[in-house]
């Protein structure tokens, strides 16, 4: 599939296996983390966002000083989640 890019037979998993387990990781964790930053973003109140673009916030303001720190629970709880999956599934008897 990747040979009309100039990259032939390659072996990802023998040549760069903490990049393979990353790409992977990345792949099964996405779709989680989405839905809790969908979440996040579901929850938070119109009002306050409609009165800071009253107000004459830009959109980056408002993202940057309303959105993110309202989901930053959200993303620690995916952070927090991730890493008990990681420590699981990579522990010290493997």
């Amino acid at each position: 599939m990747l040979r009309p890019f100039g990259i032939g037979h390659f072996d990802w998993l023998s040549r760069l296996p903490l990049e393979s387990v990353m790409i992977e990781m990345i792949w099964q964790w996405t779709p989680f983390m989405m839905l809790l930053v969908l979440a996040g973003l579901q929850s938070q109140p119109k009002d306050i966002l409609e009165a800071a673009s009253c107000d004459g916030a830009r959109p980056l303001a408002i993202f940057r000083e309303l959105t993110l720190p309202h989901l930053r629970r959200f993303i620690e709880l995916g952070v927090v989640l991730g890493a008990i999956y990681v420590v699981n599934n990579f522990d010290a008897s493997t």
